[in-house]
């Protein structure tokens, strides 16, 4: 135990609680997988066609899927008992854990399950399909997944948490790593996602913008990645009419999101990307380190 159960100042964002939760509704919708009760309920009806179950054999990855690579060389402060950083090294090299013979193979490709991980790290998507995913949340008419009171109870329970939990490692409240209000019936949030050689992050407003960038490789000890002020700048000054882009990427048009012009749209929280990146990289660090 770390602390006192209930306790609203020592949250610790849990892995093994996402991958629990994704047995659990597995086990609910009388599947075999989490990767099947997602499609059932998700992928399908939003034609997300781009996500699938993570693969640690690059043999057995489907055609298409984006390969990831080790390009940093990170080590953790051995006088920092604070450091928590996940050390990584190009070319790393370790034990498959997905073959009999147990095989060398590089780190991030058979050193542990990603088969295993299902809900909290087990999944591969497509950028236009964490898109499709992040546009759901600001569709409040004819939603094909979550009906407007399901959306407002999630978004505000997340913000709800987001500004009265704290502890060591307080984020990833209902899915989100932080919620705030944005406005009447508007949400700003974002999520991120780290693995050795591959991050996500996805950030943005129910009534306005989001945006999704996906890391092949990892950042530098150091460096600071400044993707989104950028990104929003070229973004922002565009005139992108009304269109659904949706269709042309096999997707049927979502129902009116009520998008605000670029002009009402104003980020209510910035996404500090090193500091993200370090956190998830400590969560990770906390479940897998032996």
């Amino acid at each position: 135990m770390t602390g006192t159960p209930g306790s609203m100042t020592n949250c610790v964002y849990g892995n093994s609680d996402y991958l629990l939760l994704s047995l659990i509704l597995a086990k609910k919708m009388g599947v075999n997988s989490f990767e099947a009760a997602l499609s059932s309920l998700v992928l399908n009806p939003l034609g997300q066609t781009r996500t699938r179950g993570s693969r640690s054999d690059p043999d057995n990855q489907v055609d298409g899927e984006a390969r990831h690579h080790m390009t940093v060389h990170s080590v953790r402060d051995p006088n920092d008992p604070s450091d928590k950083r996940w050390e990584l090294f190009h070319f790393d090299c370790g034990s498959s854990v997905r073959h009999t013979d147990e095989r060398l193979v590089a780190k991030h490709y058979g050193c542990w399950d990603y088969e295993f991980l299902d809900g909290c790290g087990g999944l591969s998507a497509g950028i236009v399909d964490m898109a499709r995913l992040c546009a759901l949340f600001a569709a409040r008419q004819n939603n094909p997944v979550l009906d407007t009171d399901t959306l407002t109870d999630m978004l505000t329970a997340a913000r709800v948490a987001t500004d009265t939990l704290t502890g060591p490692d307080a984020h990833g409240h209902h899915g989100f790593d932080w919620v705030a209000n944005a406005g009447s019936n508007r949400w700003t949030y974002s999520k991120g996602g780290w693995l050795p050689g591959q991050g996500t992050v996805l950030t943005g407003d129910t009534g306005g913008y989001f945006y999704c960038i996906a890391q092949n490789g990892n950042t530098h000890t150091g460096y600071k990645l400044e993707w989104l002020d950028p990104l929003k700048a070229i973004v922002e000054n565009r005139d992108w009419g009304s269109t659904d882009h949706f269709p042309a990427y096999g997707m049927a048009a979502l129902p009116q999101t009520g998008s605000m012009s670029a002009q009402q749209f104003k980020l209510s929280r910035k996404l500090e990307q090193r500091g993200a990146t370090r956190t998830l990289e400590a969560s990770m660090a906390r479940s897998f380190r032996p």
